[in-house]
C-alpha cells in the first residue's frame, strides 16, 4: 500500500527502501503464497460441501444446513476479499455478485448455490495460477512451498489443533 501511495504521490521519485530490500520482498511474497494457497484450501471445501448439499432443496429445512455457507462467507471476507481485490481478478463483478445471493442464507436456494459453486470453481483456477505466479518470483527461487507449515497456519486460522 505504500508503494502504491507513493508512486501516485511522488511520481517520477525514488521509492522507499523498504520496496527495494528483498527480505521484505521475499517475506511478502512467502505471505502471499501462504495465503493463496490457505484460500484455495478453503475454496475446496466450500465446494465440496456444496456439491453435497445440492441434491434437493428438502436439505436447506434447517438452520445448520447453512452454516458451511456462513462459514464460507465469513473466510471470504477474512482472506478472500483482498486476494480478490489486489490481484486484478477479472471475474471480480459475477464473483462477488455470486457471494452476495449467498449471503441471505435463509433464501439459499440451489440455483443460488450451483452459480456460486461455478464462480467458486472459476476462482479456484484463478488461484492456482496465482500460485504459481507467485512461486516463480525471483525472490522465491529456489525457496520450496512449506505445505506442512501452511497447513498448521490453516489449522491455527480455522481454531482446529
Amino acid at each position: 500500500g505504500i508503494i502504491a501511495l507513493c508512486r501516485v504521490i511522488a511520481e517520477g521519485m525514488p521509492l522507499p527502501s523498504l520496496a527495494l530490500d528483498p527480505a521484505t520482498r521475499s517475506a511478502q511474497s512467502e505471505r502471499l503464497r501462504r495465503e493463496v494457497w490457505m484460500f484455495m484450501q478453503i475454496l475446496r471445501a466450500f465446494i465440496a460441501k456444496a456439491q453435497v448439499a445440492d441434491g434437493s432443496t428438502d436439505r436447506w429445512a434447517g438452520a445448520s444446513s447453512f452454516q458451511f455457507v456462513r462459514d464460507f462467507l465469513s473466510h471470504f471476507r477474512a482472506i478472500g476479499y483482498q486476494l480478490v481485490r489486489s490481484n486484478d481478478y477479472e471475474r471480480l463483478d459475477p464473483f462477488l455478485a455470486a457471494l452476495e445471493e449467498l449471503s441471505d442464507v435463509d433464501l439459499l436456494e440451489p440455483k443460488r448455490l450451483g452459480v456460486a459453486v461455478s464462480e467458486c470453481r472459476r476462482f479456484y483456477e484463478f488461484l492456482e495460477e496465482l500460485f504459481g505466479e507467485v512461486s516463480q518470483r525471483i525472490e522465491l527461487r529456489g525457496r520450496v512451498f512449506d505445505r506442512k507449515d501452511a497447513t498448521e497456519t490453516l489449522k491455527i486460522y480455522l481454531g482446529k489443533s
